[in-house]
């Protein structure tokens, strides 16, 4: 009797620790962590040939770095691998990608706006009278180079029916100001 009882005791101690091992104990290894991945800026409006910096946050592991690329090629623009992105000079909206070395099957974007040139003229409407001058102001928005060409174009003043006689040498006038002052017209 003895022997049963210590056979028994042996056989309960077997059966707790397969137990134990099959509901998770022992050596059994822990589902790996989820990699996560965000961009920042989200979204950006960046002139033609300017640039924007972005940045990634990785959690999830100690690997914390990532991959730059842009969504459309180099026709997206060019991104480097420290997150500074140069906009093409095409119009348009473009996505630069950040990818998880860690988990390649992991990443984040941000969608930018490269917008079109802009120009606007100030003061935009003035009346002048005969021998009068006015100083014009270009502002020039959504491109690095903002320098502009001035002309006077035929029709694009109204005038005063008792200015119609000073009206050619006010053009000639202007004219000859636009090539050697582009600002005052």
């Amino acid at each position: 009797m003895k022997l049963n009882g210590k056979l028994g005791t042996i056989f309960a101690a077997l059966i707790l620790c397969l137990g134990i091992e099959g509901c998770g104990g022992g050596n059994a290894s822990s589902p790996p962590p989820i990699v996560l991945i965000a961009v920042s800026p989200s979204a950006a409006t960046v002139i033609s040939s300017g640039t924007q910096s972005f940045t990634a946050t990785v959690t999830g592991t100690t690997n914390l770095a990532v991959t730059w690329s842009v969504q459309e090629g180099a026709a997206g623009g060019s991104i480097t691998s420290a997150g500074v992105y140069t906009a093409p000079q095409t119009i348009g909206t473009y996505h630069v990608v950040a990818t998880s070395q860690a988990d390649k099957s992991k990443s984040a974007m941000a969608t930018i706006n490269v917008p079109p040139p802009s120009v606007s003229i100030t003061p935009a409407m003035d009346t002048l009278g005969p021998s009068e001058k006015r100083t014009f102001v270009a502002i020039v928005g959504g491109t690095n180079n903002t320098a502009v060409a001035w002309s006077v174009q035929k029709g694009a003043a109204s005038v005063h029916k008792s200015s119609y006689p000073i009206l050619s040498q006010y053009a000639a006038r202007c004219a000859q100001t636009v090539q050697s002052e582009p600002s005052a017209v």
